[in-house]
């Protein structure tokens, strides 16, 4: 296993700086620079769609700098230690050979390796979700409270790496309440367990919907009046433990009743739960503002065509479970639903259930939509789908094992297990045929290449140049530019929204000749035209990704001015607001 975990790190390693950041990267860097935990929670917040216990990690390793390397680290560490995460989790689960199996398959995943190259929660929701349910099953399995403590833990802290973490949560509140049901029923019939278990789903989704009924009447009034809101439904939440307490304290049976041994795992459950509430309380009007901003969650998810096979293959080819990686993954849900009648019943359910839930609550919230998601916001599904494929590598094994001895008509078991470990070898190697040039051939894969846009502008013009970044997203395009012209110590270079022109960029324009230069970054259809047209101004570099274009204006001969007026003038028919800025040029220039 440690050499699985040494070649996990390499692959992480190698090439970390060989792409530029990209736009949530940048964006990332800034929590680098703030002053300590606070501020960092506080830019989490302001983002609207962001948790901060990431960026904690940036905020301490940037008092090492924020350059490309400094700033991936967090993910590369986080990304490695997924990988004894998933063998420990694989292994409890399934035995040492699957855990093994899970394990390489998760070091060499294409989507693994670059999520974990990459300045964003993503590989730490991979790795969080694993302990999630490493001690969601320990916990049930044998009930320790240190295990439980683990559980507690390990879901805060995935609470707050990022929002997707609340259906990991409702997965493991499903699995551990499963099993809640079956400990504190004790001897009782399977169907009176089933029909338990039935009324509290019933139960708890009249609940839930009541709530949000109860949210969505009471919001209209409830804006402006946030903080009373909650302090009623904190109120709430006093009284109902107020009366439990009650309830304790007078009820000599109640109190009887509770302190039964086949109680144990439920009050342990309850006193897990009830940690975990606490601690993400403080977040809960941050996620109230997110709830009422669908278009900053799954709102931003459109399709322009009905759903269908194709969004789907798009989707799982994004995970890179495709081909015999995906076969092998089928084999193991088929698998692993036979299992669940052989003796692994609490095995097979968590995968089942870790699979199952979240997809079932992203349909229910995203409808067809939810074909479209892209594969990053399916990151914690990943660990679940390699072990998965690792049940699948197992069951071929087993089979041709049996087949193999049985034909040989003889129970020996030094023969079993070497046909089964040959068996698990060559299926194993076949899909790593597959993954590994998908791999090798990921890492010349580009990312808007911001870079390399910087370099040109700082080769081709002098000190002191001015960048008027057009288009819709000209913004971004400031924000990703100052990063890299700091980062080259290029500061004299001005970058500036075409929006944003004041009397002080145009006094700048007028202090001397320099370098103008105009970028648009994903240009709509209408752009596109003119960036094709014959100009004026002319495309002087386009990005590998072919969505950064720098253009080099047609009035040079004029002075800064007038190339800065031609730009604007080339924007103008699309952004009418860009008037206001050509006329503080006019009214600035003129004598």
């Amino acid at each position: 296993m440690l050499a699985v975990t040494v070649l996990a790190v390499a692959l992480r390693l190698y090439q970390l700086d060989g792409r530029s950041l990209w736009l949530d990267e940048i964006l990332a860097s800034q929590t680098a620079h703030l002053a300590g935990p606070a501020q960092v929670v506080t830019w989490s917040k302001a983002a609207i769609n962001q948790m901060p216990f990431f960026y904690m990690f940036l905020w301490f390793f940037g008092h090492w700098g924020d350059t490309a390397v400094v700033l991936r680290l967090p993910a590369v560490l986080a990304g490695t230690l997924l990988v004894p995460a998933v063998f420990l989790t694989g292994r409890s689960l399934l035995g040492a050979r699957a855990g093994f199996v899970a394990a390489l398959l998760t070091a060499v995943l294409p989507f693994a390796v670059w999520y974990s190259q990459e300045a964003r929660a993503y590989s730490l929701l991979m790795l969080l979700t694993t302990l999630q349910m490493y001690f969601a099953f320990w916990s049930v399995k044998r009930g320790r409270i240190t295990d439980w403590l683990g559980l507690a833990g390990f879901t805060v802290l995935n609470l707050y790496t990022h929002y997707v973490a609340l259906t990991v949560t409702v997965t493991v509140a499903v699995f551990v309440l499963i099993f809640v049901v079956d400990d504190a029923l004790g001897r009782a019939s399977v169907w009176a367990k089933a029909g338990v278990g039935f009324l509290l789903a019933v139960t708890a989704a009249v609940a839930v919907l009541g709530l949000r009924e109860g949210y969505e009447l009471a919001r209209p009034y409830a804006r402006g009046h946030l903080g009373l809101a909650l302090g009623l439904a904190g109120l709430a939440i006093v009284l109902v433990a107020v009366f439990a307490l009650l309830l304790w304290r007078r009820s000599p049976a109640v109190r009887r009743l509770a302190a039964e041994p086949r109680f144990r795992m439920l009050r342990l459950a309850a006193a897990t739960g009830i940690l975990v509430s606490l601690a993400y309380l403080p977040w809960l009007p941050s996620l109230l503002v997110l709830l009422r901003r669908p278009d900053q969650s799954l709102g931003q998810i459109h399709l322009d065509h009905p759903a269908g096979l194709s969004d789907l293959a798009y989707t799982l080819a994004g995970l890179d479970l495709t081909g015999f990686m995906l076969v092998a993954l089928c084999i193991g849900i088929v698998a692993i639903f036979a299992w669940s009648f052989a003796g692994k019943a609490m095995e097979s359910l968590l995968l089942l259930t870790w699979l199952g839930v979240p997809l079932v609550v992203l349909v229910a919230t995203a409808g067809p939509n939810a074909a479209a998601v892209d594969p990053r916001y399916l990151a914690f599904l990943v660990p679940a789908a390699m072990i998965l494929i690792a049940a699948g590598v197992e069951a071929i094994a087993l089979l041709l094992q049996r087949l193999v001895t049985s034909a040989a008509r003889t129970d020996a078991g030094p023969l079993r297990g070497y046909v089964g470990t040959i068996a698990a070898v060559a299926v194993l190697l076949l899909l790593l045929a597959q993954t590994l040039p998908t791999l090798a051939s990921s890492y010349a894969e580009p990312k808007n290449d911001y870079r390399a846009l910087a370099q040109h502008i700082a080769a081709a013009s002098p000190h002191g140049s001015v960048v008027i970044s057009l288009g819709n997203y000209a913004d971004w395009t400031v924000i990703c530019l100052d990063y890299y012209f700091r980062q080259m110590h290029e500061l004299d270079t001005v970058v500036v929204d075409g929006l944003q022109i004041d009397r002080s960029l145009v006094d700048t324009l007028n202090s001397g000749p320099r370098a103008v230069w105009g970028v648009v970054i994903f240009p709509s259809a209408e752009q596109r035209s003119l960036l094709d047209g014959p100009g004026p101004p002319t495309v002087e570099f386009i990005d590998v990704t072919h969505q950064i274009f720098l253009m080099k204006p047609s009035g040079a001969q004029g002075g800064p001015i007038a190339q800065a007026t031609d730009l604007l003038r080339w924007e103008l028919p699309l952004e009418p607001a860009l008037a206001a800025s050509l006329s503080r040029i006019d009214g600035a220039s003129t004598p």
